[in-house]
């Protein structure tokens, strides 16, 4: 995954301090790797660590 650091009051800060709906996680994170894939946010190819998702997600594996 490519590194990147969010900034303070960043678009992940955001979602992260939002309001959660019980079960919209998954769809959450699909949506956001998603539009970094398509963005190229996220470089083609590049591997996926759980860990690393976890916490940039806030959420549990």
């Amino acid at each position: 995954m490519a590194a990147r650091t969010p900034g303070k009051g960043s678009t992940d800060d955001a979602l992260r301090d939002a309001p959660r709906v019980r079960g919209a996680g998954a769809q959450t994170v699909y949506d956001r790797l998603k539009q970094s894939i398509v963005e190229l946010t996220l470089a083609p190819g590049a591997p996926l660590d759980e860990v690393s998702l976890s916490e940039q997600f806030a959420m549990s594996r």
